[in-house]
């Protein structure tokens, strides 16, 4: 999940604490039920996210490992062997004798290939391979563990597009979250005009990075306990803080 994404979430969490007090507003109900909705899909997609980006970095290790064996410890020994004991082998393989090469860079497809066309000439000259030193169950292993890269690597591309499909889901509930907050700006304004301490602190609340003033008995340490301390950032709903502002404004000229 994105820094921005994540620290918007901690802003909406924040508000709907700020406006626990205020749930049984009629004019509030709704939304504030839309503000819960959201919360909770933010929070399950940046679960899903942050899972599917950790599992595939775990793909993304095994793979290589996978593909390192495969290559060094169970194509190269075969090809060499095959060079040594059959050498018409790769005279006679016409079109496979491209792949009958070690693939050169990190291209897990081509070593696949590679390894498959190995495995497929090699099993023609096994009882020589056998007798020049081949473990009898060396090709056999050699297809499993392409069989086994193949199986890893779809499952890390299965991963990387689940946490890409989380990511979008992500960022329309967060357009969606913005859009909530701004109705709900305009629902709560009016019921807090006449309190400039109230306003100032629902602006405060909506500021990324706003801190509780503790004990120094402004209108924004009262609010301390229900608005929880995040690292300063710059404000990512600050587009809703104007008419709060303007409202606490209106009210210290009032008195």
């Amino acid at each position: 999940m994105r820094v921005s994404e994540r620290n918007r979430l901690q802003v909406l969490r924040r508000l709907r604490d700020f406006l626990k007090p205020m749930a049984e507003e009629p004019t509030l109900t709704a939304v504030l039920a839309e503000l819960d909705d959201v919360i909770e899909r933010m929070t399950a997609e940046a679960e899903r996210q942050d899972s599917n980006a950790h599992l595939a970095k775990i793909g993304t290790r095994q793979v290589a490992a996978l593909a390192q064996s495969l290559r060094l410890d169970l194509v190269r020994p075969v090809l060499r062997l095959v060079r040594r004991v059959a050498p018409d082998a790769l005279t006679t393989a016409g079109s496979a004798l491209v792949s009958l090469k070690l693939p050169k860079g990190e291209d897990r497809q081509a070593l696949i290939t590679a390894a498959n066309a190995v495995y497929q000439t090699a099993k023609q000259y096994e009882d020589k391979l056998t007798a020049a030193g081949l473990p009898k169950d060396h090709l056999a292993k050699l297809l499993v563990a392409s069989d086994a890269l193949r199986d890893a690597m779809d499952t890390r591309a299965q991963r990387v597009l689940e946490r890409g499909a989380a990511a979008t889901t992500t960022a329309a509930q967060g357009r969606r979250s913005m859009e909530i907050v701004h109705l709900i700006d305009a629902l709560v304004v009016p019921l807090l005009r006449g309190d400039a301490g109230k306003l100032r602190a629902w602006g405060a609340a909506k500021r990324l990075g706003y801190r509780g003033a503790g004990s120094t008995g402004t209108a924004e340490g009262e609010v301390a306990a229900v608005v929880p301390a995040v690292a300063p950032a710059v404000g990512v709903l600050s587009g809703v803080q104007t008419a709060a502002d303007q409202g606490a404004g209106e009210v210290t000229k009032a008195a």
